[in-house]
C-alpha cells in the first residue's frame, strides 16, 4: 500500500506504520484543542512525546551514519514508546475523570500500545 503526501509516495510496510500516518491529524488536532482551550497540563504529554521523538531521530541519524546499530537501542526505544502510550492513557483517564474529555487520547493510547506491543513481541521475543 502507498500513501501520497505532497506528491511524494511513501511505502507503508505495516499496520503499525499505516495507523501512525492516519492518526497524526486527529491526534494533533485533539492535543492543540486541549492545550488551547481546556487543559493546559496536556503540555506534559507533548513534552514527553517530543523527548521520545528526539531520541528516535537520533537513533535514525546514527543508523544512517554508521549502518546498523545495536538491537538493544531499538528495543529500548520501542519500550520507551510503549511506556509513553501507557502514560498517555493514564493521563487521558485523569483528564476524562476530572474534566470530562480525553476519550480520544485514551483510545489512541490503547490502539498504539496494542500495535507497538504486538511489534515488540514479534521483533524481540
Amino acid at each position: 500500500m502507498s500513501v501520497y503526501c505532497l506528491g511524494k509516495e511513501l511505502k507503508v510496510r505495516s499496520t503499525l506504520q499505516m495507523s501512525r500516518y492516519v492518526s497524526i491529524y486527529p491526534s494533533g488536532t485533539s492535543l492543540y484543542l486541549s492545550v488551547r482551550y481546556t487543559w493546559p497540563a496536556i503540555a506534559v504529554m507533548l513534552g514527553l512525546n517530543s523527548f521520545v521523538h528526539v531520541l528516535l531521530y537520533c537513533y535514525y541519524g546514527v543508523t544512517v551514519l554508521h549502518g546498523r546499530v545495536d538491537v538493544g537501542w531499538k528495543r529500548a526505544l520501542t519500550q520507551l514508546q510503549i511506556l509513553q502510550f501507557v502514560v498517555g492513557m493514564m493521563f487521558g483517564g485523569w483528564g476524562y475523570l476530572h474534566h470530562g474529555f480525553c476519550i480520544y487520547s485514551m483510545l489512541y493510547g490503547l490502539t498504539m500500545t496494542l500495535l507497538f506491543s504486538n511489534y515488540y513481541r514479534h521483533a524481540y521475543m
